[in-house]
């Protein structure tokens, strides 16, 4: 029997190319975005090009994000980083979907709308996992 022990974080690792591109397809599924995959580069450090629509706007705050993610159904795992240092997490727990490393520079804000350009994207399929995250939420 193994003793009791608690999981105090997350870690992550560099993305496949096919698990970039899972991402994306996520991301415009979710947040209905328009990011392609253009072509792949194949030369001495192998490239994936991406291309995404101009967004204007400034980086968002930390309270753009929540509010903005928070709209959306997505509670906050506060500052849960994967990703950037500093960086916070979000999880819809009935979509069983997280999204990490929310920074200014994955979110923009204009005309009083925050969007998410980027961050780590996940489906969580695995129960375990889906049951530790909302235990995690900052109320």
């Amino acid at each position: 029997m193994l003793p009791p022990f608690r999981v105090t974080g997350i870690f992550a690792r560099e993305s496949l190319p096919s698990e970039y591109l899972d991402r994306m397809i996520l991301h415009n599924r979710e947040f209905q975005d328009n990011n392609r995959f253009e072509e792949y580069l194949n030369v001495e450090n192998p490239s994936m090009v991406i291309s995404q629509p101009d967004i204007k706007g400034s980086p968002a705050t930390a309270d753009q994000m929540a509010r903005q993610m928070e709209s959306l159904g997505y509670l906050s795992l506060g500052n849960l980083e994967v990703g950037r240092k500093n960086s916070i997490s979000f999880y819809h727990a009935d979509r069983r979907i997280a999204l990490f490393d929310a920074h200014p520079g994955n979110f923009s804000h204009a005309d009083g709308l925050t969007i998410p350009i980027d961050g780590i994207l996940a489906e969580i399929p695995a129960e375990a996992e889906h049951e530790w995250l909302p235990r995690h939420v900052c109320r």
